[in-house]
């Protein structure tokens, strides 16, 4: 059975494979941040197994699990120059939004 951080690596990973291909390469431009642990609280799964974040071009994109952020878990990109970017619910909008996000912030350096 795959582990609830291992299945939001796995959305980090087709999130870059399905909507930033030529832009970001997981594996290449993309790092997986390591898990911090976060102590454990009595009747609490361990969070540290609920986030997953990764490290690209200036950017940090996060996601936490159902059971860290109910009901439906998080997505969250992050500019250390423009602060929280996208802010949603695991779903196929918040995902677009990201990419616009990402994809917007690129024409605007190239312009």
């Amino acid at each position: 059975m795959l582990s609830s951080r291992a299945l939001l690596v796995r959305q980090l990973q087709d999130f870059f494979e399905s909507q930033m291909m030529g832009r970001f390469t997981w594996g290449r431009n993309v790092e997986l941040r390591v898990a911090e642990k976060m102590e454990k609280v009595i009747g609490y799964r361990q969070l540290d197994k609920e986030v997953a974040v990764a490290d690209f071009g200036g950017y940090s994109l996060m996601i936490s699990s159902p059971d860290h952020e109910p009901p439906l878990g998080k997505i969250m990109l992050f500019s250390p120059e423009r602060g929280i970017l996208v802010d949603g619910p695991i779903d196929t909008t918040t995902w677009d939004s990201v990419a616009k996000a990402i994809k917007e912030k690129e024409h605007d350096h190239v312009a």
